[in-house]
């Protein structure tokens, strides 16, 4: 157990947080615990191994309990896949070209069928006319993997079963080109919304209701921001997403009760399942110019027919053990003090509903 102390140590108001740069990993601690770390970090020792000699025997327990409990390994994910994967050769290629804002986008896609599975949330981005292109984006196969280039230089890849984390670098880079802005402090598997001069991000599990709660509150005076994908650059703002809301074929029904031109919109198969998704263009719908904007307040959304419409606060703790694993943070001390500060000055609150017109009384209580 060779590990070495973490390069951060931040005490929040219940709780205290620590990060290793090695392994990009967090752990969160309280108690007992919180103040050997704290101690740990103040001391000459820089090893876990032989600070935890200094230690009475429980406590000694204690600490490398909390320390495996972490599965500390080397798994940055900022370190580029050491893959030799030869790229497919095809004798025609698909080219789209997109506005995004006051810029032009180009996507060359190697085949139809790429371009078939990930156009969908930006098709209503398209447009005829190429010239004047600032960004030109390739995207390629190989027999296991997907790769992005940008402006030739390899950007990003992965597994094509996993094209869906190709699918947010695509996001990413819209939304880039969007502001003209590519510092980005964090991202979130989250969406978000604002009314009354303060934005909520919205977070959930898989199937939580996180995009249907987000369309129906955008149906309801709040304004949109965006969907699945939140971006926060250096300042500590987040940003408008263009991408186009999925809306899951169970959403349908209740969205359609508040918008009925929903029923119009053209369903596209996802998956060999037979899987259908809606992509609603919201920020097309409200006429929102491209801006930026703090945020503040978390909003966790858990949506069941067996639940009692209440919304309630959520500690330090348990919102960071739960905001952690759905968000990137640029891999840098620096950058990571910058997060938790961010984080020190937010409030998280959770709301369990089973009818939208109480949860939107209840989240207005909150904005």
């Amino acid at each position: 157990m060779n590990f070495t102390k973490p390069e951060v140590y931040e005490k929040l108001k219940s709780c205290s947080i620590a990060w290793f740069e090695k392994y990009n990993q967090f752990l969160i601690v309280d108690g007992m615990i919180e103040k050997i770390f704290k101690e740990f970090f103040d001391s000459n020792i820089n090893s876990i191994e032989e600070y935890s000699k200094t230690l009475s025997r429980k406590k000694k327990d204690d600490f490398i309990r909390i320390i495996k409990s972490t599965n500390l390994s080397d798994n940055n994910p900022e370190k580029t896949p050491n893959n030799k994967e030869k790229i497919k050769r095809v004798n025609s290629e698909v080219s789209s070209s997109y506005r995004v804002g006051n810029n032009i986008l180009k996507i060359i896609y190697q085949t139809e069928k790429i371009k078939e599975v990930l156009e969908k949330p930006f098709k209503h981005l398209e447009i005829n006319n190429s010239n004047n292109c600032k960004v030109s984006i390739n995207i390629n196969e190989g027999i296991k993997r997907l790769y992005l280039f940008k402006n030739n230089e390899k950007k990003f890849e992965c597994l094509k079963k996993e094209y869906h984390l190709l699918e947010a670098k695509l996001a990413e880079i819209f939304t880039s080109v969007y502001h003209k802005n590519e510092n980005w402090l964090s991202s979130f598997h989250a969406s978000s919304v604002r009314k009354n001069s303060k934005s909520i991000l919205i977070l959930g599990h898989s199937g939580s209701g996180k995009s249907t709660l987000t369309s129906l509150l955008c149906l309801h005076g709040f304004r949109f921001i965006s969907d699945d994908l939140v971006l926060m650059n250096e300042n500590q703002e987040i940003f408008d997403n263009p991408m186009a809301t999925s809306l899951k074929e169970s959403s349908w029904r209740p969205i359609i009760n508040h918008y009925p031109k929903l029923n119009n919109i053209e369903a596209v198969k996802i998956s060999k399942k037979g899987n259908r998704v809606k992509y609603l263009d919201f920020h097309g719908l409200q006429k929102n110019q491209n801006k930026h904007f703090e945020i503040k307040d978390l909003l966790w959304v858990n949506y069941s027919t067996n639940s009692k419409n209440l919304i309630s606060p959520i500690d330090e703790k348990e919102s960071l053990k739960r905001l952690i694993p759905e968000t990137w943070i640029k891999n840098d001390i620096d950058s990571i003090k910058s997060w938790i500060s961010w984080f020190r000055d937010c409030k998280s609150w959770e709301i369990n509903y089973n009818n939208f017109d109480i949860a939107l009384q209840k989240i207005n209580q909150v904005v």
